[in-house]
C-alpha cells in the first residue's frame, strides 16, 4: 500500500515523537547526574525510559525526513533499520509495562522483592528485550520492513497476519495480562487500606496543651488529625503519681515506628528532648496545682503506608495511560487489516507518540526531582547570585 505525505498526519506525529524524545532524554541526563537508586521499581522505570527514548528518537529522525521531503521513507536499508529499531524499542516498552505491573503486584504483598540483588535486576531488565529482539530480527530477516501510515517504517501488511504474529498479537496479550494484574493490584490495595484504618487507630501520639513548644504544637494540630480526650493519666499526674508506660505525655506506638520514613525518624530525634522536658516540667506543675486537670490532645500521625500507597498508585497509573494512548493506533492497524484506511484515525494515531513524555512526567521527573531542584538552584546561584 502506498501512503502519501499529509501534514495533518506528519506534524502531530512529529511533535509527539520529538517531545517524547526531549522529555525522556532529560530524564536520562538526570539519571546520569543523580545518585543511582537500587530498588527494582526504579530500574524498571529507567528501562522503560530507555526504550521510549530509542523509539522516539527513531521516529523523530524519520519524521523530520518525511516533513522535509514531503515523502514517506523510501524502501531500502534506511527503512529496514528504521523499522527494526522501531519494532524492538516499542515492543520493549510494551514488555516494560507488563514488568512494571507485575513487579508492583509482587512488592505490595512481599516487600523483600522490592530491592532484589543487582544481578537479578539486570536479568529482569534484559529479559524485557529478548522477545522484541527476536520479533524484530524475524521481520528483518524476512525483508518485511516497509513504509507504513505515520512517519516511519514497520512490518509490512503483506501478509496481513505477520503484523499480529510479531507485533499486535503480543500487545493484545500484554494489555489483557496487565488488566488482570490491575484487578489483583486493586484488590490488594483495598486490603491494605482496610488494614490502614486499624493501623491508624493505634498510630498516634498525645500531649498536654501547653507542654510543648508552641510552634511544634501548632504544627501538630494543623498537619495531623487531632482530638481532645480526657485520659486517666491526667488524674494520676494531679495526684502526684507517674503515668503508666503507655500513658506518657508524648506517646508513640510501636506500630508507627515500624513504618516510619527517614524524615519521620529525624523528626523523632528532634522531639525526644521535648518529651523529657514535658515530663519533667508539666507533670510537676500539675502536681503542685493539685486540681489542674487538663485534657490531652491525641494526634493521629500519617504513616509511611500513605507514601507507599501513592507509589503503588503511580506504578499503576502509567500502564493505564499507556493503553489509552495506544487505542487509536491499534484501531488504525485493525482498520488497515480489513482493507480500510481512515484519515481521521491515522491522525489520532499520533497519540501513540506521546507515551514517552507521559512516562517522563509520571515517573522520570518525579524520581529525580531532588536532582532537578539541586541543578536549578545551582543555575540560579551561578547567574543571579554574586
Amino acid at each position: 500500500m502506498i501512503y502519501n505525505w499529509s501534514p495533518a498526519i506528519t506534524i502531530p506525529t512529529l511533535v509527539g515523537s520529538a517531545s517524547s524524545f526531549i522529555a525522556t532524554g532529560m530524564v536520562i541526563v538526570l539519571w546520569i547526574l543523580s545518585k543511582e537508586k537500587s530498588n527494582l521499581r526504579y530500574s524498571l522505570i529507567m528501562n522503560l525510559t530507555f526504550a521510549e527514548f530509542i523509539n522516539s528518537l527513531n521516529n523523530s529522525v524519520s519524521g523530520l525526513y518525511v516533513a522535509a521531503t514531503q515523502h514517506t521513507v523510501p524502501p531500502g536499508n534506511a527503512c529496514r533499520a528504521n523499522g527494526w529499531i522501531g519494532q524492538v524499542s516499542v515492543q520493549a516498552a510494551d514488555f516494560s509495562i507488563l514488568a512494571i505491573a507485575f513487579a508492583t503486584l509482587l512488592t505490595i504483598d512481599r516487600r523483600s522483592l522490592a530491592d532484589p540483588p543487582t544481578k537479578t535486576k539486570y536479568i529482569i531488565c534484559l529479559c524485557v528485550w529478548i522477545i522484541p529482539l527476536i520479533t524484530g530480527s524475524v521481520a528483518l530477516g524476512m525483508d518485511k520492513m516497509a513504509p507504513v501510515s505515520g512517519n516511519w517504517c514497520w512490518i509490512s501488511s503483506d501478509p496481513r497476519s505477520l503484523r499480529y504474529l510479531l507485533g499486535h498479537g503480543w500487545r493484545f496479550a500484554i494489555f489483557m495480562a496487565t488488566t488482570v494484574i490491575y484487578v489483583s493490584i486493586f484488590r490488594s490495595l483495598g486490603e491494605h487500606l482496610r488494614a490502614r484504618k486499624q493501623f491508624s487507630s493505634k498510630a498516634h501520639y498525645s500531649f498536654y496543651p501547653g507542654s510543648l513548644n508552641s510552634a511544634i504544637e501548632a504544627s501538630l494540630r494543623t498537619t495531623n488529625k487531632t482530638m481532645v480526650k480526657k485520659p486517666e493519666a491526667a488524674k494520676l499526674v494531679a495526684n502526684g503519681q507517674e503515668p503508666l508506660k503507655d500513658e506518657k505525655l508524648w506517646d508513640i506506638s510501636d506500630e508507627e515506628d515500624q513504618g516510619r520514613s527517614s524524615d519521620d525518624e529525624k523528626e523523632d530525634i528532634e522531639m525526644r528532648p521535648l518529651r523529657r522536658k514535658a515530663s519533667g516540667t508539666s507533670a510537676s506543675k500539675d502536681a503542685q496545682s493539685g486540681t489542674s486537670l487538663r485534657p490531652r490532645v491525641r494526634v493521629h500521625h500519617s504513616s509511611k503506608l500513605d507514601q507507599e500507597m501513592w507509589q503503588w498508585f503511580l506504578m499503576v497509573l502509567y500502564p493505564l495511560t499507556y493503553i489509552l494512548l495506544w487505542i487509536p493506533g491499534i484501531a488504525n492497524r485493525m482498520a488497515e487489516l480489513t482493507g480500510h484506511n481512515y484519515g481521521w484515525l491515522t491522525i489520532l494515531q499520533a497519540s501513540t507518540q506521546f507515551t514517552g513524555i507521559v512516562n517522563a512526567m509520571i515517573y522520570g521527573f518525579r524520581e529525580h526531582r531532588g536532582t532537578w531542584s539541586t541543578w536549578m538552584r545551582a543555575q540560579v546561584d551561578r547567574h543571579f547570585v554574586d
